[in-house]
């Protein structure tokens, strides 16, 4: 089977400065990582956080943690 090529390729400044710079062993790391697999934790993460953010009641102080 053909594969499509990206038609487009956006490359975004702090990603060239994180790709180019000794201190950031971890961003390349990142890039290779195959994320699909962690797709479906992350979804079920990002739905309890959501759901416990609406049913818990938060301060209006700035600061002030609950």
């Amino acid at each position: 089977a053909h594969q499509q090529i990206p038609l487009i390729h956006v490359v975004h400044e702090d990603d060239e400065l994180l790709a180019n710079s000794p201190e950031a062993e971890w961003y390349k790391i990142l890039q290779s990582l195959s994320w699909e697999q962690y797709r479906s934790i992350a979804a079920d993460y990002y739905n309890a956080l959501y759901h416990f953010n609406k049913s818990k009641p938060h301060s209006q102080k700035s600061g002030e943690l609950s």
